[in-house]
């Protein structure tokens, strides 16, 4: 079983990770002590690396990485490539104590590349992880000047951006839940900093108790939208740069889709 963490850079996908391979599902090949300020963001080297190479983004920053064409997602020797690093890392994997074949991985860069990924992994597990557009907007504006460049405007540039890049994202998140074969869930990164219900949930969906490693310093923490968000929204979806109001709505109502889908099926 191949667990795969999907969403947008900034929302919430470290913490997810990190939850799951301190549940049993190994989700890095070497685990470490730092946390993510020191740079540890839960993820497969293997699986990034491939990512990274397959978008030539090795040396690109998450907002100027745009979804690649079609054709660079279908050729046969990427397709290839992709199975062997499946093969590898079942093989890794496998161990007496674990479920044969049971794994996962992590990259917001997976919402571009999941065409492919789709094509290589059996039934995988989707967990999605939204999160306000404003909180997301708010992280890329205080590093503005290290992003592009200072002043005003590229400020602007720069939240324009984001809210771009945050459709597209999420449209690419529901996109690939909508199109699996396996079971899916979709987690809110506010809910899941503000109290136990969407854990829960996370718990039920894999099945297994939970290790918990949020900060209670952290929890209950004001990360959800601002005014200054909320107007840029809607400049953005004038501008071109995505209907973000209507992304969010259809996240949260798959949210709720497969939650009441979950409840039945438990019924």
């Amino acid at each position: 079983m191949v667990y795969v963490v999907l969403g947008m850079h900034k929302s919430g996908t470290t913490l997810v990770s990190e939850i799951l391979h301190r549940s049993g599902i190994p989700m890095v090949e070497l685990e470490s002590d730092a946390d993510y300020a020191a740079g540890n963001k839960w993820e497969r080297a293997s699986t990034l690396a491939f990512d990274k190479d397959l978008l030539a983004a090795h040396d690109v920053d998450s907002l100027s990485l745009a979804p690649p064409p079609a054709a660079a997602l279908s050729g046969a020797h990427p397709l290839e490539d992709a199975r062997r690093l499946v093969a590898r890392i079942d093989a890794e994997c496998a161990a007496p104590d674990r479920t044969p074949g049971e794994w996962g991985f992590k990259d917001p860069r997976a919402c571009l590349t999941w065409p492919l990924w789709r094509r290589v992994l059996p039934a995988p597990r989707i967990i999605g992880v939204y999160r306000q557009p404003g909180a997301v907007v708010r992280h890329y504006r205080r590093h503005a000047a290290r992003l592009h460049r200072t002043g005003p405007l590229w400020r602007l540039r720069v939240e324009w951006l984001a809210l771009r890049r945050w459709c597209e994202y999420n449209e690419r998140v529901l996109a690939a839940i909508e199109g699996s074969e396996g079971s899916s869930i979709l987690l809110s990164y506010e809910r899941l900093m503000n109290g136990d219900a969407e854990l829960e949930q996370l718990r039920l969906f894999l099945g297994r108790a939970l290790v918990d490693p949020r900060r209670p310093g952290k929890l209950g923490a004001n990360t959800g939208d601002d005014r200054r968000a909320r107007i840029g929204a809607r400049i953005a979806q004038r501008t071109g740069a995505g209907a973000v109001l209507a992304t969010l709505e259809r996240l949260e109502a798959k949210r709720k889709r497969l939650y009441v889908s979950r409840k039945m099926d438990r019924a």
